[in-house]
């Protein structure tokens, strides 16, 4: 069973949640998109902590990462 790998990305100073499409590991910068204003940003590293998908839901159905 394959799993798609998941990030999503919290941004530090603006006390945001984006979702992660692409990250550029040489560049340092992440890719997101706002879910709720549907636009896209990018980010550099020092911006934004990542956190990777467990493959794991909580009781409620709700991604843990």
């Amino acid at each position: 069973m394959k799993r798609e790998i998941e990030f999503r990305a919290w941004h530090k100073r603006l006390k945001k949640m984006y979702s992660v499409y692409s990250i550029a590991f040489e560049q340092g910068l992440i890719f997101c998109s706002d879910d709720i204003n549907n636009s896209n940003h990018t980010f550099g590293f020092i911006d934004c902590e990542l956190m990777q998908y467990t493959g794991l839901k909580d009781k409620n159905g709700a991604k843990i990462f």
